[in-house]
């Protein structure tokens, strides 16, 4: 049964933004994955240029980015001189997200300098607050705030925005939208239907990918134990209909749409 439209569906590709338009026509999605953070570097591989060169070819091929950012850049974090290059950073990827008229992916990631595991969480917490409200000073085109597992594997980072508590402190002190990244709640035990309900109304996006509540395995859904069923169940009764971003193995994503559509 086709439950969902595969042009509402965007695949995560960390290669170059080039060959994600490329990606997006195979699969007939309208939206692109252009990756600021991850294997590109903002500060070098960059250019106005370059954006416009992108946003042509986006209105060429009436498609729509997504992008995402500050991956390397713990936005969270309450030492000063973290926050001043995660800031500096983001600031760029904020003014090349409103040249391509993109919503920019951050990500809440903390640091203290010394080690993951002493870090205050309220005061990350607070940071994150302090930062987004700066951020949104700079007129972005729109700000999407991804929770991720509270201890991301092979990162020194942690994340404060991932428990309920945290997650529904940043949402009322902020105007930022949550991308609910069903797979990274799963991961902490943190898949709160109370909370996604009472928030649903900033959540212009959902990620999508499985495991088994251990680890951040992002497999395609069915083969982990996360329950989709009731998911979607719960997101049809509040009758959200927000953008599907598939985020797993290369190899398994286009079983992984396969999946929605049938």
């Amino acid at each position: 049964m086709k439950f969902i439209d595969t042009s509402n569906i965007l695949v995560s590709n960390h290669d170059s933004a080039e060959a994600a338009i490329k990606n997006a026509l195979e699969i007939d999605s309208s939206y692109v994955f252009i990756d600021f953070s991850i294997n590109e570097n903002i500060a070098s591989n960059w250019s106005l240029d370059r954006v416009e060169k992108i946003k042509n070819e986006l209105f060429i091929q009436k498609r729509n980015a997504v992008c995402h950012g500050n991956f390397k850049n713990p936005i969270a974090s309450y030492s000063l001189d973290k926050v001043y290059e995660a800031r500096v950073d983001v600031a760029r990827e904020i003014a090349l997200a409103k040249v391509l008229k993109a919503p920019l992916i951050l990500h809440p990631s903390a640091y203290d300098g010394i080690d993951k595991q002493s870090l205050d969480m309220d005061k990350a917490t607070k940071a994150l607050i302090n930062c987004i409200n700066f951020l949104d000073t700079l007129n972005p085109h729109d700000l999407w705030l991804e929770n991720l597992p509270l201890l991301p594997i092979g990162s020194k980072y942690e994340s404060s925005f991932c428990e309920e508590k945290s997650i529904r402190s940043i949402l009322s002190s902020t105007s930022v939208k949550w991308l609910l990244d069903v797979g990274h709640a799963y991961v902490n035990q943190q898949l709160s239907f109370r909370l996604v309900e009472e928030f649903i109304h900033r959540i212009p996006a959902i990620t999508i990918h499985d495991n088994f509540g251990k680890n951040d395995d992002h497999l395609p859904p069915g083969s982990g134990s996360i329950p989709f069923s009731e998911i979607f169940s719960m997101l049809k009764s509040c009758k959200w209909s927000g953008l599907i971003m598939i985020d797993c193995v290369p190899k398994f994503q286009i079983k992984e749409i396969n999946t929605l559509k049938y």
